[in-house]
């Protein structure tokens, strides 16, 4: 039976194995594959030897799950390989590790080879599959077999390799292929029963090869001769003389028969007609009567049948050659017509014709279907040839896709041609599939999956072409209607059409993107053609429609023609800027004026790129007229569109231009006129640079208005968020001294970005600061940005304290509490070291690296948070202090360790407990003088007070850790402020 793994499976049993065994049936099924392919026929004759087979059977699997196993690579194109062929050249001796598709495409390696080792993955499979199904159903190495074998010496048979392989087999304790187990039972068995079967076998072959007396008649004459009764004395020694010559004459003749015959058909013959006739000779001693003549008659028949039949044989021979050499001579020719198949093939008469035909035949067929699917992609064809059958998809399901509607051209072609690539020559249907063999079923679902899967992928490519050809017949008529009525030389007529949306495009990826880029190219074109058209000035065009419709006179003699040429040649030259920037506009009134000026069969970009006079003088007469009579009419256009530039156009930008100046330059303002010689020369060149001078003044100018006008709102949102004394803006001066267009961009950039930052900050505040919440503290906070800072020191031990103990008490803020802090920030002026006013626009991302860097800012930067810390706390314990019981337990948490007052009694240790006293006793003071707006001035004195506990507590630590005292020292605090009347 045949059994077929899933590649699931094979990974599932792998996974059960031991180093040494997956060694062990690497080895032996690689040999078994490269053995059958060494002895194939084709191998014989060719530039390569194949010198070993490797096959990855975690192939799969990902490379941080192989533990040991190396992965294996083609040593041509760098994949990762499952199968690896090893070949080594006999010309140079070049080794390569190659997969099946670069034997072929990259070594050159005859393709003959590469197919039956493209087959041999099947093979792989099959022998592995029989181990690993067998290992999987519990069985192993028969032992007590080969226990048997080796008491019976029944193993001397074996070959060095042979028991090499079963010593193997024995030590990685692996079931056998069933044709060794079988080998194995068979020797036991011939031994046991004492059989000489091979050396009959053996004798019987050594009689019926040897080609020195076919017919053995000689043997025996003597014999005939002396029972032939009918002869004398005298007429026997004749006879017998005459026998052994025509005997000889016999047995020479089938020798030359046979030598022109395979061996083959030699056993044949030698079995139908030589051994039955050697075998009655053998029995001629038990006759006592024979007639010699009818013996010697007989064997002439026979040499004369075997002489007819090998003639008879040649000539089917003959005709077979013949055969051979014409398939042979159509594969050549075939070959030449596909573009990289460079093979030539010489018939080789000394293999089976048969077998050469069938091979021919065969790859003939390829190579005509290679021949009708040669316009398809690479990449169509590199995903067929990756498509692999999958035998555990269900029938119906295979059917189904089997029956997709496919109408590429030569569909039948690239599925036929990808199954002859996999060795598929038989074609089968799933008809009656439930009623076949298991081995039939499997054959039939390797076929059946494998077509499926290429007609999925056919399928698949098909959608894709729909919708490429539906993209760019729509872009084209899009074109169309764009281009009919207007500028009909870009119309695209039904022949540009089918070349657009022909296979050549559509089915290559660059040239379909090239094409459809190229059309999207031309659409915009027209488009903005279409826009603009519409915005130029009536007079314009009705200008244009004049000249287009003027019938220029073009002078016959061929002298003047040439000489009008050079003169039109020089102007058209002179204009050609023009030409190129109103091209389309040109193109349209070119269009108009054919049928006025007989140009129907000239198109506009012929006269546009204008020939020199050299080509000029080239052309026959009526080509020099047609072209002659184009640049005409284009030079005309040019001059209406020359005027429009000079009296429309540039009046329009210099109008424009005195405006801005007018708002700009105030009392400084001074009009521009349009200078004479512009007017008087009118050469497009200068047009143009004095066209491209306005235009960078108005984009100046306009600058200088927008920035204005920034500097305004910038002010504005100063202001609203700093308050009225604000750091002004001074960049236009320095830009009306410079007159420069990039440094104008630099600072519109500059000053954008500053607006923005301030329109943040704006939102973010929100006018928070503003709510009713905030009405009792907003004079306060006031007041607390308005206190002069004072710092001790500037280091960064002192930055970072301070900055770690503002972020952390902002994280007890709510949204609003903190926007209201960044509002009275932002209105706080700061001043450096060097005097300098800076504003705290980036402040707030300030760190340690930053402030290192900064020794002139130091100063403010700690000055910040300072004030940031100071606002951050009257809002916090403004809105969390508001009765006395929320007040103490404060003042608890403050002076306690772990967030509760220490219960525990400490023994005093030696110090001063009467300073600590005193502190404590000179903090009452703040609470005694408390008024009623005993909220607001908790909040305000706790900071003062909070730092008194600090130092409190630290000098507490330097006097011994006295925190009993410090307890009774605050219980005594508590005691004293709850007695009191508020």
């Amino acid at each position: 039976m045949v059994v077929v793994l899933s590649e699931k499976d094979r990974r599932e049993i792998f996974d059960t194995l031991t180093n040494k065994q997956i060694r062990v049936i690497k080895r032996y099924v690689l040999d078994t594959v490269k053995s059958e392919l060494l002895t194939k026929y084709f191998w014989k004759g060719i530039n390569w030897d194949l010198i070993g087979l490797e096959y990855d059977p975690f192939f799969h699997k990902k490379l941080a799950e192989r533990v040991s196993q190396p992965r294996l690579f083609c040593s041509a194109c760098g994949k990762p390989l499952k199968n690896q062929y090893i070949v080594k050249s006999k010309q140079t001796g070049h080794i390569q590790e190659l997969g099946s598709t670069c034997l072929s495409d990259r070594a050159g390696i005859d393709i003959r080879i590469v197919k039956e080792i493209h087959n041999s993955r099947k093979r792989i499979n099959l022998f592995q599959d029989e181990i690993l199904s067998d290992y999987r159903n519990k069985e192993r190495f028969p032992n007590r077999i080969y226990k048997d074998i080796i008491e019976i010496n029944a193993d001397r048979s074996w070959g060095p390799k042979f028991r090499s392989k079963i010593l193997d087999f024995k030590g990685a304790n692996l079931p056998l292929f069933h044709k060794d187990h079988n080998k194995l039972l068979k020797d036991l068995s011939n031994r046991r029963n004492e059989l000489d079967e091979e050396e009959q076998f053996g004798h019987k072959d050594k009689v019926r090869n040897n080609i020195q007396e076919y017919i053995h008649l000689k043997r025996y004459i003597n014999e005939i001769i002396r029972k032939d009764r009918s002869l004398n004395i005298i007429r026997k020694e004749e006879t017998l003389s005459d026998a052994l010559e025509r005997i000889t004459n016999i047995n020479n003749s089938i020798n030359d028969d046979f030598a022109v015959i395979p061996i083959s058909k030699q056993k044949e013959l030698a079995k139908q007609y030589i051994d039955p006739f050697n075998q009655k000779l053998s029995r001629i001693r038990k006759v006592k009567q024979i007639d010699s003549k009818t013996w010697i008659d007989e064997a002439v028949k026979i040499s004369t049948t075997i002489m007819s039949i090998v003639q008879d044989f040649n000539e089917i021979k003959d005709k077979r050659i013949n055969e051979y050499k014409r398939v042979v001579q159509e594969v050549n020719d075939v070959s030449k017509t596909i573009p990289g198949r460079n093979q030539y093939f010489e018939p080789d008469l000394t293999k089976n014709i048969d077998e050469e035909i069938a091979f021919y035949k065969q790859y003939l067929e390829e190579l005509k279907l290679e021949k009708k699917i040669i316009y398809y992609p690479k990449n169509l064809k590199r995903r067929l040839s990756e498509k692999e059958s999958n035998l555990k998809r269900n029938p119906s399901a295979i059917q189904d896709d089997l029956s997709r509607s496919v109408t590429l051209p030569e569909k039948d072609a690239l599925v036929r041609y990808y199954l002859l690539k996999q060795g598929f020559y038989q074609e089968f249907t799933l008809d009656d599939f439930d009623q076949k063999s298991e081995s039939e079923q499997v054959q039939i679902l390797e076929y059946a999956s494998l077509k499926a899967e290429l007609i999925k992928e056919i399928y698949k490519f098909e959608i894709e072409i729909t919708a490429r050809k539906n993209a760019m017949n729509n872009l084209i008529n899009e074109i169309n209607g764009l281009a009919k009525g207007m500028l009909d030389d870009r119309y695209i007529h039904s022949a540009e059409r089918d070349r657009y949306i022909s296979t050549k495009v559509l089915y290559y990826d660059n040239n379909y993107s090239t094409t459809i880029l190229r059309l999207k190219n031309e659409k915009q074109v027209l488009e903005n053609f279409v826009d603009k058209f519409s915005k130029y000035p009536q007079s314009l065009l009705n200008n244009l429609e004049v000249a287009s419709e003027k019938i220029y006179n073009v002078p016959s003699d061929s002298r003047r023609i040439m000489h009008e040429y050079v003169k039109q040649l020089h102007i058209y030259e002179k204009n050609r800027l023009l030409i190129d920037d109103y091209r389309l506009l040109l193109e349209y009134y070119f269009m108009k004026s054919k049928e006025t000026n007989d140009l129907k069969k000239i198109s506009f970009s012929q006269v546009a790129e204008v020939l020199t006079k050299e080509q000029f003088k080239k052309l026959n007469h009526k080509n020099k007229l047609n072209r002659l009579q184009g640049i005409y009419l284009i030079n005309g256009l040019v001059t209406e569109i020359k005027k429009y530039i000079i009296d429309v156009d540039l009046a329009k930008k210099i109008k424009r231009l005195n405006e801005l100046r007018k708002e700009t330059d105030g009392k400084n303002y001074q009009v521009h006129h349009l200078p004479q010689e512009i007017l008087m020369k009118a050469d497009v060149d200068e047009i143009k640079e004095y066209s491209d001078k306005i235009d960078k003044n108005i984009q100046y100018k306009e600058y200088i208005k927008k920035i204005e006008v920034l500097i305004n709102e910038i002010y504005e949102l100063q202001e609203e968020l700093f308050g009225n004394n604000v750091n002004p803006i001074d960049v236009l001066a320095e830009l009306q001294n410079n007159h420069n267009l990039k440094l104008a961009k630099t600072k519109f950039k500059s000053l954008s970005n500053i607006k923005e930052e301030l329109e943040i900050g704006l939102k973010r505040t929100h006018n928070i600061w503003r709510e009713p919440e905030f009405d009792e503290i907003r004079t306060p906070l006031h007041q607390v940005i308005a206190e002069n800072i004072f710092i001790e020191k500037e280091d960064l031990d002192t930055f970072e304290s301070i900055k770690q103990q503002a972020e952390e008490l902002e994280l007890s803020l709510t949204d609003n509490e903190k926007q209201v802090v960044e509002y009275f920030l932002r209105k706080k002026k700061f001043m450096d070291s060097s005097g300098k006013i800076q504003q705290n626009l980036y402040f707030n991302n300030i760190d340690s690296k930053t402030f290192e860097l900064n020794k002139l800012s130091r100063k403010i930067f700690i000055e910040y948070y300072v004030l940031k810390l100071k606002l951050e706390k009257y809002i916090y314990y403004y809105n969390k202090l508001e009765s006395n019981s929320a007040y103490i337990r404060e003042l608890e948490k403050i002076i306690s360790m772990n967030g509760k007052i220490v219960k525990t009694k400490i023994k005093k240790s030696s110090g001063d407990p009467e300073e600590l006293s005193t502190l404590l006793k000179d903090n009452l003071n703040i609470f005694r003088s408390t008024n009623n707006n005993k909220s607001q001035e908790y909040a305000l004195i706790f900071s003062d007070y909070n730092n008194k506990i600090m130092k409190i507590l630290h000098l507490s630590k330097k006097q011994g850790n006295n925190l009993e005292f410090i307890k009774e020292s605050i219980e005594y605090l508590m005691d004293k402020y709850q007695s009191k009347n508020i």
